[in-house]
């Protein structure tokens, strides 16, 4: 009788004991649930706080784009839902998404892109992200027919007008020195623009980058060049032939 009664008292500690353990087990389940989504909520509220950033940006850019340029046409798009800030990952999966052939190269150097097809621009979130913001918000206000190089010269050169020295910084060395950067195919492009503007002015420039007016520019520079300066000049630049194009533009002082 003591044997079973032991027994029962032995079955009754393990019970008692599982269904402390059961217990316990059940509170620290329910204790990393509650942390989880406290976690969850502040990860949603930061995410959220970054959202309205990004969002407060775009239309900062909107705003100064749409108030500084000739605006006229009413097929703009003029909403900054349809402009992006990524982080560096979403940007290089955007970037491949919508051009196959992107490299990795192609992702860490890009900075900016705008994509024609659907009209949605898009920058890399990170330093000094202005004037890309404003070479991308241009593109998306164009409505340009230029060739690519002689429309990415004039996008270039408007957003470093608009941008100022802002968009401007200097490559400075770990001992604080200025070194001279190599000329890139933007720096080229915009040498020839600004020459293009000395030779016409803005408005016959604004008006075949705004408005798809090019033949507007090209009579322009014709009439004070010669008769198919404009072509002449537009196909050097698509060969990235920067010296004959600026050797055409440059004929009329030397005459």
């Amino acid at each position: 009788m003591n044997d079973e009664r032991d027994n029962e008292n032995d079955d009754r500690s393990r019970r008692e004991a599982i269904d402390s353990g059961d217990t316990k087990e059940h509170g620290d389940k329910a204790h990393a649930q509650e942390q989880r989504f406290e976690h969850a909520r502040d990860f949603t509220e930061q995410d959220r706080d970054l959202t309205a950033e990004r969002q407060k940006k775009a239309e900062i850019v909107e705003e100064m784009v749409s108030k500084d340029f000739p605006l006229s046409s009413e097929k703009r798009l003029d909403n900054a839902k349809d402009f992006h800030y990524a982080d560096t990952r979403e940007f290089g999966n955007e970037l491949e998404k919508r051009d196959g052939a992107a490299t990795e190269e192609d992702k860490r150097l890009t900075e900016g892109f705008y994509d024609s097809g659907d009209k949605q621009a898009f920058v890399k979130n990170e330093g000094d992200t202005l004037k890309t913001s404003i070479h991308e918000k241009l593109h998306q206000k164009s409505m340009s027919e230029l060739p690519t190089r002689t429309n990415e010269g004039v996008t270039e050169y408007l957003a470093r007008q608009e941008a100022g020295s802002i968009g401007d910084l200097k490559n400075i060395d770990s001992r604080g020195r200025d070194i001279p950067k190599p000329l890139s195919d933007y720096e080229r492009e915009v040498n020839i623009v600004g020459k293009l503007d000395a030779l016409v002015g803005d408005k016959p420039i604004n008006s075949a980058y705004f408005d798809g007016k090019t033949e507007v520019l090209r009579e322009h520079v014709d009439n004070a060049l010669s008769e198919g300066s404009f072509q002449k000049i537009s196909d050097a630049l698509e060969k990235r032939d920067y010296d004959t194009a600026a050797e055409i533009i440059e004929k009329r002082n030397k005459t």
